[in-house]
């Protein structure tokens, strides 16, 4: 059963819930407002469990054992065709390009998240300023830039935009309608709630700062499950509410 610790700032919905769980149960929890999660067999003796339930003190994010500080791959992206291309490019210097099912998940995740980043981080007279149905063009303030490093344990992948509206609520929302069942998840429509949904359930770690109508980053560790502690995951959501 997961335990609740909350912080000083719980009444502001900063709080923290480590324990063993699955990932529907975690996102129950962040429905319910919680914005720091962790799940580990080994307990206190995962360093990435401990940072999670320090993060509900932090208010600047933390850098992850997962996350790289040197010798990531970085692109910058402008035109809604090239998301296509990058994961080639990206794939094809690294070893996961022999790991099947972990080249798979990467493809899926960076998929999701570069959608979510072209189509729907941009609003004008609060709607959605991109369509999913046409080829996009981004200005030159708008461009998305992506980083990934792979090691033989997994992979890091971080997505960020300069639109900064991706809410906790939003996420929040979006993670609880997408567990409610699977009818509602096969009959949902493409869009970023569903796909927040299949990075949540893909990804081992996932971290998420937003900074509302500035930026949001999204940063994730996609783990061979071949690598130690696999049943280890994590969420993390800094910032304001964004759009």
């Amino acid at each position: 059963m997961a335990k609740v610790a909350k912080k000083q700032r719980a009444q502001a919905g900063m709080a923290a819930a480590v324990g063993i769980f699955t990932k529907a149960e975690a996102a129950k929890q962040v429905a319910d407002g919680v914005r720091h999660v962790h799940c580990s067999e080994l307990g206190t003796r995962d360093p990435i469990y401990v940072a999670t339930l320090a993060a509900a003190d932090k208010v600047a994010p933390p850098r992850y054992l997962w996350e790289p500080s040197l010798k990531t791959t970085e692109i910058v992206v402008t035109h809604s065709v090239d998301r296509h291309e990058i994961f080639d490019q990206l794939i094809s210097k690294s070893a996961v390009e022999v790991k099947r099912q972990l080249r798979e998940k990467v493809g899926m995740v960076l998929e999701e998240l570069l959608s979510n980043a072209i189509f729907h981080a941009f609003h004008t007279d609060g709607k959605e300023k991109y369509s999913r149905s046409a080829d996009v063009s981004l200005n030159s303030n708008e461009a998305v830039k992506v980083r990934f490093a792979a090691t033989e344990d997994g992979c890091f992948l971080e997505v960020s935009d300069t639109g900064g509206t991706l809410g906790f609520e939003s996420v929040a929302e979006s993670l609880k309608r997408c567990y409610q069942s699977d009818a509602q998840i096969q009959s949902k429509e493409s869009g970023a709630g569903l796909g927040i949904y299949m990075v949540f359930e893909t990804v081992s770690h996932l971290k998420i700062v937003n900074e509302p109508n500035k930026k949001t980053v999204i940063s994730c560790w996609i783990a061979d499950r071949r690598s130690e502690n696999p049943k280890s995951f994590s969420f993390n959501y800094f910032g304001g509410k964004g759009k």
